[in-house]
């Protein structure tokens, strides 16, 4: 998400390589690479996790409703 620009004695100078708002997608287009074609277990652990609110529901229904209808 990073690199290094240069170093300046023991400080490391970073440029950010991915934008702010392409940050979250890459980072979970990177989790589900790394288990292939079964997301499910991970999807499953978002949601066991507690952390989901109804809101974050609701937007990610509408999200897969808009993904269904493009297809």
């Amino acid at each position: 998400m990073v690199r290094r620009v240069r170093k300046i004695s023991k400080t490391h100078i970073l440029d950010a390589v991915v934008g702010r708002n392409a940050a979250p997608r890459r980072l979970i287009d990177e989790l589900f690479g790394l288990f292939g074609d079964r997301t499910q277990p991970i999807i499953a652990d978002v949601v066991d996790s507690g952390t989901l609110t109804l809101k974050n529901l609701q937007e990610a229904e509408q999200a897969l409703q808009r993904f269904a209808g493009q297809g």
